[in-house]
This record gives structure tokens, C-alpha cells and sequence, in this order.
């Protein structure tokens, strides 16, 4: 696995911190989750699979429901 670094203003953390907790997820599980989805909504991923951070956890848009 990869690592980076994503500078965030601080509304875009608090952000992140307030959903990874509603989520009870880690921030940067969190953060991966967020921009999995992103890459599988824009066709660049697929959804779901054998050992992605999705795969056992309900999309966002169901958890707000």
C-alpha cells in the first residue's frame, strides 16, 4: 500500500473528523473510503471487491437515509 499526504483546510478537517466519527470509522479510513467512492463513481474503480475498504461497509449515501 501507498502512502500520501493531502493537505486540508482546517472546515475541510473538521469535516472529515465529523463523518469518520457519525461512520465510526479512523480519519484516514475515512479519508480512502471517501475517495474510493469518488474513483468507483467516476468509473475509475470498481465498487466493490475481495479486500477493498467498502466491501463489508454500507455506501454514504445509505448510511444517511
Amino acid at each position: 500500500m501507498q502512502k500520501m499526504t493531502i493537505y486540508l483546510e482546517e472546515d475541510e478537517m473538521e469535516a472529515l473528523f465529523r463523518i469518520s466519527r457519525e461512520d465510526m470509522r479512523s480519519r484516514s479510513d475515512q479519508a480512502r473510503f471517501i475517495l474510493r467512492q469518488e474513483l468507483s463513481r467516476r468509473g475509475l474503480l470498481p465498487l466493490a471487491g475481495p479486500g477493498k475498504i467498502e466491501s463489508n461497509m454500507t455506501t454514504l449515501e445509505e448510511t444517511r437515509l
